[in-house]
């Protein structure tokens, strides 16, 4: 709710900093302390996550790096945003093109 927040800005650059990150596939070592996750899954690794969002970065008692995407859809909106921005503008472009032929 906006009456519940202050400061309340637009991401900046968010495709930018979308594309720092990197996604991949991965089993777990031990899947007994990950819930029983077995096979391959998806994620991110906590290291390179900490060079662009040290903020959905933290560590549990033991010291391993655990991720919080709090803020992830909100990204993902403005680097959508931000493409269908570039998109319409080669639109024109290609159109202005085209007509001169």
């Amino acid at each position: 709710d906006v009456r519940l927040k202050k400061n309340v800005k637009t991401i900046d650059s968010a495709l930018n900093k979308m594309i720092g990150l990197r996604g991949i596939t991965f089993e777990w070592i031990e899947p007994e302390m990950h819930g029983n996750l077995i096979g391959t899954q998806m994620g991110m690794i906590a290291q390179e996550v900490e060079q662009v969002f040290p903020q959905w970065v933290g560590s549990d008692k033991d010291g391993y790096k655990d991720l919080t995407f709090r803020g992830f859809e909100a990204l993902t909106v403005e680097a959508i945003r931000e493409l269908k921005s570039e998109n319409e503008a080669l639109k024109k472009r290609i159109e202005a093109l085209e007509s001169k032929i």
